[in-house]
């Protein structure tokens, strides 16, 4: 599987991030959510990490999907 991933202290991500605009409860929500993903609590979500959870939330996404998902 690629190790293509989603980092929350990535710079990139966080800068997109503050373009949203987002209010501190926003941050915390999705923090949180980005938190039950987070299999392993690394700080980091992978692509086996998505996969999993698409699996758990009935979803049947291709490695390929995921990838997009990750670089949008």
């Amino acid at each position: 599987m690629a190790t293509q991933m989603i980092h929350l202290e990535d710079p990139g991500v966080l800068a997109r991030l503050a373009g949203l605009n987002l209010s501190q409860e926003d941050i915390e929500r999705y923090r949180r959510k980005f938190n039950a993903i987070d299999l392993n609590k690394d700080g980091i979500i992978t692509l086996r990490e998505m996969y999993a959870i698409s699996k758990v939330m009935g979803y049947r996404m291709s490695i390929h999907e995921l990838m997009v998902c990750v670089t949008l």
